[in-house]
């Protein structure tokens, strides 16, 4: 089924949203040293990351970003840590 031309113009992330996805990119880009893989969902306001990961991961290096560094590398872009 063929999209209508006018709605394929329409961009569906505000610049806000898109400038708070590439901040967490680079975090994590800089967390793991390494190019990463991001799949987030967005619901009304809220941007929820479902998983990051790096795109190629070193032997035995954590998979996932540790709460201690989060807090130790205080980011604008992580607004809530238990």
């Amino acid at each position: 089924v063929a999209n209508d031309p006018n709605i394929q113009r329409i961009s569906t992330l505000d610049p806000e949203t898109v400038d708070v996805l590439k901040r967490a990119a680079e975090f994590a880009q800089n967390y793991y040293n390494n190019a990463v893989d991001i799949e987030f969902v967005i619901v009304g306001n809220t941007i929820y990351f479902v998983q990051v990961r790096p795109l190629e991961a070193k032997k035995f290096e954590a998979s996932y970003l540790k709460p201690d560094f989060i807090r130790q590398n205080s980011n604008p872009v992580i607004s809530a840590i238990p």
